[in-house]
């Protein structure tokens, strides 16, 4: 839910990145916090809503991704692939990019700071 600590660092954001894993409870998640920054003077704030630890073997996760981007405008045009690199990130205290530069996985990553920086 959201709570009042959510709404003032909505309040005080420049903009919401907002990872999604791709299935149905985190889509409807995405939708709830739309809707309450719709309904709260929220506006002109940017949600930059990706997609997130992204398994193209799942059927689940290939339905959301054919139909994210066109059900929801502004979305970031990256998806960070669901990976080992991505898993050892904890293991090695370190961002993928820096154990795993050529990863698809780091590639990503770098691709999704490129796209925030031209929107924020």
């Amino acid at each position: 839910g959201i709570t009042l600590l959510s709404e003032n660092i909505m309040k005080a954001a420049d903009a919401l990145v907002v990872p999604i894993i791709p299935t149905t409870l985190s889509v409807l998640t995405l939708d709830q916090l739309l809707d309450f920054k719709d309904s709260n003077r929220l506006q002109k704030l940017p949600v930059l809503p990706f997609l997130s630890m992204v398994d193209r073997h799942k059927t689940l996760h290939k339905q959301v991704l054919s139909s994210f981007h066109r059900n929801y405008k502004g979305t970031l045009k990256v998806s960070i692939p669901y990976t080992a690199d991505v898993e050892r990130m904890g293991v090695q205290q370190a961002p993928v990019g820096a154990y795993a530069p050529n990863s698809e996985a780091a590639k990503a990553f770098g691709t999704l700071w490129k796209q925030i920086k031209r929107r924020v």
